[in-house]
């Protein structure tokens, strides 16, 4: 066996093995679309929050937008009175993987965090 087909070998192994620790989530695909369904949702700031001049106030009603990644989830809120494209949005959650047991997402940990900052409403 010549150091060229081994080196491929090595080299296949390597990149399969890539492959699959890169498609590894801590999200299922099921709970993704569950909490995709909170985007544009409203609530009621529970806490002010601010970046820079910009605050949303204790009380305001506020939209969610909600983007998620392989290994995060952001929560932005942003006054409910204005357009999503013409929005400043704060940033109000910020979770990884081992925020949840185990590396593992936990739905009721998420709305557990979410409810520090906002109340949903119907």
């Amino acid at each position: 066996m010549s150091a060229f087909s081994i080196n491929s070998r090595v080299l296949s192994a390597v990149i399969i093995m890539s492959f699959f620790v890169s498609c590894t989530t801590f999200m299922r695909d099921d709970q993704a679309e569950d909490i995709m369904k909170l985007d544009k949702a409203s609530g009621i700031m529970q806490k002010a929050a601010a970046r820079d001049e910009y605050r949303l106030e204790k009380g305001q009603k506020v939209k969610l937008h909600i983007l998620l990644s392989d290994d995060n989830i952001k929560v932005y809120a942003y006054p409910a009175e204005i357009e999503f494209l013409k929005s400043n949005r704060l940033l109000l959650l910020y979770l990884f993987e081992n925020d949840f047991k185990d590396g593992r997402f936990d739905k009721k940990i998420f709305m557990e965090k979410l409810g520090d900052s906002v109340t949903l409403v119907k």
